[in-house]
């Protein structure tokens, strides 16, 4: 995407650019339980969008002005977290959500939109779902025409995304059953037939808004498991970007890291399926502890 696409993107979305701030003088802050000033609202679902070789800075921008387009939730100012997005480097490919795919690592692991752009364009999305769709394609049958089809399914996409700030939580919804049926009306490409009912669990959204610690409840989960079988525990969240080996394109890619155990391999037994996140800005003594938001990853 060139400069000028952005640019219209920026529009597109009534924004503006400018300059953001290197790191947060203050934490981010929610205006959730006894800070709310909204009962609920509906934030829309932005695309992901091509990030490749676009500075640092735009990028930012881009995420600051989305985040403030819903002042009635998001304490002002904002700023996007050191922490998170600090190591993002200006100039790089990011890896793709066509990238990852259909070709895995090597020269066209970037192509199409950037998979952490899901995330980094739609801030208010705390916590949600990153499906096992690595190379499940065959790159000698799928054609450029094919994958940029809007009917051609690389990743579940959300439907919508809610909030309740008064009760500190988040719904969001993912279409996963048009997503399988998707595939098989285009299953003579795939390298295999068989659905993977798998899941991580992307949340550093959640530390963007300094909710550090994280938990998978799957006794309160419907049709969930944690795969992993981490112990039940709230666990610190380290989730963050930076400029990585992976993609195997010279110089690297921006991308998520690291692997965070006791979130990244989550299945769902049935649809539909919902996984109970239980966030805290501190470490609890135990996971009965009043979580400071909870997040509903509906699978439908």
């Amino acid at each position: 995407m060139h400069l000028r696409q952005l640019k219209a993107l920026f529009l597109a979305a009534g924004l503006t650019m400018f300059s953001a701030k290197s790191s947060n003088a203050e934490p981010n802050k929610l205006l959730i339980g006894e800070s709310a000033v909204v009962p609920s609202l509906e934030i829309p679902v932005r695309a992901p969008v091509d990030l490749n070789f676009r500075s640092k800075a735009e990028i930012l921008d881009y995420r600051k002005k989305c985040a403030e387009l819903t002042p009635s939730v998001v304490a002002l100012p904002y700023q996007p977290s050191e922490a998170v997005f600090g190591q993002i480097e200006d100039g790089k490919p990011w890896w793709g959500l066509a990238g990852q795919g259909i070709w895995g690592p090597g020269p066209k692991s970037s192509t199409g939109a950037a998979e952490e752009s899901r995330f980094i364009v739609n801030p208010l999305l705390l916590a949600g779902a990153n499906p096992a769709v690595v190379e499940m394609w065959d790159e000698d049958k799928v054609t450029e025409e094919d994958w940029q089809r809007s009917d051609f399914p690389l990743c579940w996409q959300p439907t919508f995304i809610k909030w309740w700030p008064k009760e500190s939580l988040m719904q969001v919804e993912y279409p996963v059953s048009k997503f399988n049926q998707d595939l098989y009306n285009w299953r003579m490409k795939l390298k295999s037939d068989k659905i993977i009912p798998a899941f991580g669990v992307v949340a550093y959204n959640a530390i963007d808004f300094n909710l550090n610690f994280i938990y998978v409840d799957t006794a309160k989960s419907l049709n969930i498991e944690n795969i992993n079988k981490t112990p039940a525990e709230a666990q610190r969240n380290t989730q963050f970007i930076h400029c990585g080996g992976t993609c195997q394109i010279p110089g690297g890619c921006n991308n998520m890291s690291p692997e965070v155990r006791s979130i990244d391999r989550i299945k769902y037994t049935a649809l539909p399926a919902r996984a109970w996140v239980s966030l805290w800005r501190d470490k609890p003594a135990n996971i009965n502890v009043k979580p400071d938001m909870v997040v509903y990853i509906d699978l439908k």
